[in-house]
């Protein structure tokens, strides 16, 4: 749906005002992600959370001693998910917030 020649002009209007009132938040409104890019962010997140659970689990299964190398891919395997999940949550509040 478009917008009437005298809706534009009055949107163009509180946008200036807008910038000249506070910049600050001008630019940060141009700059803050849509709800389409918190999604696939939220979605890609998942996947990276199954990633780092695969990564885990050889991690786990390689593992022969407190420091051996599938000790340290467990940890990486675990920072992975951790990381993603966080993510998911950031996105996943500002999105339906």
């Amino acid at each position: 749906m478009s917008l009437t020649n005298e809706e534009q002009r009055a949107l163009e209007q509180i946008e200036r005002e807008l910038r000249r009132g506070d910049p600050v938040l001008a630019d940060r409104m141009e700059t803050a992600p849509t709800n389409e890019q918190r999604r696939r962010r939220v979605v890609m997140a998942r996947r990276t959370a199954w990633l780092g659970a695969a990564v885990l689990m050889i991690g786990l299964v390689a593992a022969q001693g407190i420091l051996s190398l599938g000790a340290v891919v467990a940890g990486y395997g675990l920072v992975i998910m951790l990381l993603s999940f966080g993510v998911a949550a950031y996105n996943r509040s500002r999105w339906t917030a």
